[in-house]
């Protein structure tokens, strides 16, 4: 897979219209920012929050590189709050709702390949308080801005590529540790398709600690399946005083080479709350603070 930052020289409006979607649309009176962006920027006391509650428009121009012809590419977008609509080129290729978990939008059958940056997003964003989207429809007492306030990605995968992975510690405190990796595969081409999986757990100083491999087929166009790693030892704890962190590797194979990969770092620790207190690797933790 290709990552491709899009963090840098986007342009602002501080309103929006149905021209902006289109890739001539004159950006003269837009604003260049760079991310992380806020739609208005505010004191830390005594503001009224209408103030950053309206309708705006980001556009970015970029590049798909020829070499990516052939995968599919999606735009990531870590965070914007709280309502955006994504078009590329003039189209429409979706929306999400919610400010405070990324999303993906694909824009495969909309870009224009080469080295010339040729490709228009343009980002419709919403920061007024909507009753349909979480935390509004109730009473809250805390400000939820607006903007594009997380990192933008093009991603590059492909068509037999992982979907999503999870990795969570079982057995942690005892002296052999298991590990669970949840993975979600999917292929958009054929099916039937052979294919292998690796799993590798590495250390801090990137020392490989244990991997698990398996085979199977490709039989539905999104596959889930989970893989455990049993009888691990000398593994230590993530604790407050030595934050320990793994690295947890999936790989993808077809026909013997990777065609995919995705990595992310764990810890191996239980948290608990009890009537009694919070429980950190069993051990009982005061918590002090607001």
């Amino acid at each position: 897979r290709t990552l491709i930052p899009l963090w840098q020289n986007w342009q602002f409006a501080e309103n929006f219209t149905e021209q902006y979607i289109q890739p001539d649309c004159d950006e003269t009176h837009f604003t260049e920012v760079q991310l992380p962006h806020t739609v208005k920027e505010l004191p830390y006391h005594y503001f009224d929050e209408k103030i950053y509650q309206f309708e705006s428009c980001y556009r970015k121009k970029f590049a798909a590189p020829s070499q990516l012809q052939g995968m599919r590419l999606f735009i990531d977008f870590d965070g914007v709050m709280c309502y955006a609509k994504v078009f590329i080129n003039g189209q429409f290729a979706g929306e999400h709702k919610g400010g405070y978990v990324p999303f993906s939008v694909e824009i495969t059958q909309y870009v224009e390949y080469g080295e010339a940056e040729s490709n228009v997003l343009v980002v419709y964003v919403d920061s007024t308080e909507r009753a349909d989207i979480p935390p509004f429809g109730g009473m809250v007492d805390y400000l939820c801005y607006g903007g594009i306030y997380r990192d933008v990605t093009l991603r590059a995968v492909p068509h037999c590529h992982i979907e999503s992975m999870y990795a969570h510690p079982v057995s942690v405190l005892t002296a052999e540790k298991s590990l669970q990796v949840d993975i979600a595969i999917e292929h958009s081409e054929r099916t039937n398709q052979s294919i292998d999986i690796s799993v590798a757990l590495f250390d801090s100083r990137n020392r490989k600690r244990a991997e698990l491999s398996r085979s199977l087929v490709v039989s539905v166009p999104l596959l889930s399946l989970s893989m455990i790693m049993d009888e691990l030892t000398g593994l230590k704890l993530w604790t407050l005083e030595k934050p320990e962190l793994y690295r947890v590797e999936v790989s993808l194979l077809e026909d013997g080479m990777v065609c995919d990969a995705v990595s992310t770092r764990i810890g191996f620790r239980t948290v608990e709350f009890t009537p009694e207190g919070f429980f950190l690797n069993g051990k009982l933790l005061k918590l002090r603070g607001l």
